[in-house]
């Protein structure tokens, strides 16, 4: 094989695949009903992405006033926080439903981005391996 057969291989994402498939640093885990991902103030050191199921996102005041902010399908990220520097979450994380859920360490996350950024910058793609990742949003099924 060329060097430039090589490069080209070795440059080769596939999102989806990633996505679909448990390896170094990331893992499936089913959640069922009403089951507690995470709690506000837990750790930040993964990022989730919902195969199947429902997610319901919640923060709770000083007062003690819970409120929800979001709740999240398939294709949808959540605790991204780890990523824009959150030491601490700043919500919690319920399954609504029995949930299949790909946890992703940050570290692996962070090493998945920088791949896609560098192959995507190469092509003189915009934007980064899913639409807003920073804001939670569906993954972008064009990539």
């Amino acid at each position: 094989m060329g060097s430039r057969a090589a490069a080209k291989k070795r440059h080769t994402f596939d999102p989806h695949a990633f996505l679909a498939t448990i390896g170094e640093g990331r893992k499936f885990v089913l959640f069922p009903k009403k089951h507690t991902i995470f709690t506000q103030g837990d750790p930040t050191d993964a990022v989730f992405y919902i195969q199947t199921g429902k997610v319901k996102l919640t923060v709770v005041s000083p007062e003690g006033k819970e409120a929800t902010i979001g709740i999240l399908g398939e294709g949808y990220f959540f605790g991204e926080g780890s990523l824009a520097g959150q030491t601490l979450r700043m919500c919690s994380a319920t399954a609504m439903t029995d949930c299949a859920v790909l946890r992703i360490n940050k570290k692996a996350m962070m090493e998945i981005w920088l791949i896609s950024f560098s192959i995507r910058a190469r092509r003189g793609w915009p934007g980064s391996f899913c639409c807003s990742p920073v804001l939670a949003r569906k993954a972008n099924p064009r990539v």
